[in-house]
């Protein structure tokens, strides 16, 4: 009988032992589960503060313990062992105490912050992707914004593993708070995002190119908007038979009533979407991306393969439109209630700006190029056109555009012809021998 009362005694205590976190580092790879839990910055140690040991939350049945077992003795783990997963309603049905009975209340909790990572766009998320027990807490939102988490137990960056699929066609285009935008215009009815999803029409049925949309995403920079995707004409052609866009030449067709016709441009075919944008505004709104050839068409943009001309030069020097007109005020200004295809006011370029390029062929102040041209014969007449008034107490430094235009023919006598209306270079008192005074 005392056998059996001992026998009993010793049970109990065993099993009360096996309960005890120390019980469970008796095998030696749980360890560093027990050290985490008996003292850390991690919530294994914020969960043993409140009397919380391993068996509260892990709970194997008997069988379990025993394939455990087999498993340690045979070594047949990997270290460290694999992260267990719990349900977002177990980590509830503890936490009632501290308002967390349900993912509103939760979202209401961290409502303050400025990135809420519970009222997140991925929607509800388990708490274990950021709340670790056993090791440093993640800030899973960094993965794309700043920090939201700080202090003792976090990290603040999530590498993504090589495991991860970025993109695959089968994703959410709205799971990514970039397409935020792209969303909510097809909701907007002044957009044709809105015509074409009242038509039924969604992402895929017009970004179908899946070697465009995977290269792209590859490209893309986690929490950046993402690149633009063009759509070719013919893809558009496709759906838009029915109101008779067979072709560009059909649409050109429809509207060779306007002047001047949109669709019939110098430069050939244009893309559909360089007018017609789906999710924003359809308008020729200029920005500094903007491709200046969807405008300037005649004569600017032909200007550029007339050898006759002094831009033309300038291209062959690898040369763009934006290299010399490049105060973003000044173009933000001329482009205000500009009309495709009509004409545009003169940009002018300051003299200085010439300098700051033509320093290899001596042009690096005015005085310079006075000199260089002290020669210069006009109408048979040694004129020099920088100085063409050498007897007057001031030299009136000119702008180089004056003469030398870029996407006209230059005329270097137009500008004194200005005042030399006879068409001579003579002196003004050849012909008004009465005036007193020279040229001033």
């Amino acid at each position: 009988m005392g056998i059996v009362v001992i026998g009993g005694v010793g049970a109990v205590a065993f099993w009360e032992y096996h309960e005890q976190p120390e019980f469970c580092a008796t095998c030696h790879i749980m360890q560093p589960y027990l050290e985490s839990w008996q003292g850390s910055d991690y919530g294994a140690a914020a969960h043993a503060a409140e009397d919380v040991t391993c068996l509260d939350c892990h709970e194997p049945t008997i069988q379990q313990q025993m394939d455990e077992l087999v498993v340690y003795v045979q070594g047949e783990y990997t270290l460290p062992l694999e992260e267990r997963e719990f349900p977002v309603e177990f980590c509830f049905d503890c936490h009632e105490a501290n308002e967390h009975t349900g993912y509103a209340e939760v979202i209401q909790l961290t409502a303050d912050l400025e990135l809420n990572p519970h009222g997140s766009h991925l929607g509800e998320l388990e708490c274990e992707i950021c709340h670790k027990m056993h090791r440093v807490s993640e800030d899973h939102c960094a993965e794309c914004h700043g920090p939201v988490a700080t202090g003792a137990g976090w990290t603040t960056s999530v590498s993504l593993t090589a495991e991860v699929d970025v993109w695959n066609p089968e994703v959410d285009c709205a799971a990514c708070h970039v397409m935020d935008p792209y969303i909510e215009s097809l909701e907007d009815s002044d957009l044709l995002a809105y015509a074409h999803a009242e038509k039924g029409a969604d992402c895929a049925d017009c970004h179908d190119d899946q070697e465009q949309l995977q290269r792209v995403h590859e490209e893309a920079v986690p929490g950046e908007p993402v690149t633009a995707l063009s759509v070719e004409n013919e893809f558009c052609f496709d759906c838009h038979l029915a109101n008779e866009h067979a072709s560009l030449e059909q649409v050109i067709q429809r509207t060779e009533g306007l002047e001047p016709n949109p669709h019939d441009r110098p430069l050939g075919d244009l893309d559909c979407g360089a007018c017609h944008k789906m999710h924003q505004p359809s308008t020729i709104a200029w920005s500094p991306e903007t491709d200046c050839a969807l405008c300037h068409l005649d004569p600017q943009e032909e200007s550029l393969g007339d050898p006759n001309l002094l831009v033309s030069v300038h291209a062959q020097e690898g040369l763009d439109c934006a290299d010399c007109h490049n105060d973003l005020e000044a173009l933000a200004e001329a482009h205000v209630g500009a009309v495709p295809g009509a004409g545009v006011p003169n940009l002018s370029v300051r003299m200085e700006f010439c300098f700051d390029c033509h320093v290899d062929n001596e042009h690096t102040s005015y005085e310079q190029v006075i000199e260089r041209t002290m020669g210069y014969v006009i109408d048979d007449q040694n004129i020099n056109p920088h100085d063409p008034h050498p007897a007057s107490q001031v030299v009136r430094q000119l702008q180089c555009s004056g003469c030398h235009e870029m996407h006209e023919e230059s005329r270097l006598t137009d500008y004194c012809y200005g005042c030399h209306h006879s068409g001579t270079l003579e002196s003004c008192l050849v012909c008004h021998p009465t005036a007193s005074g020279g040229i001033q």
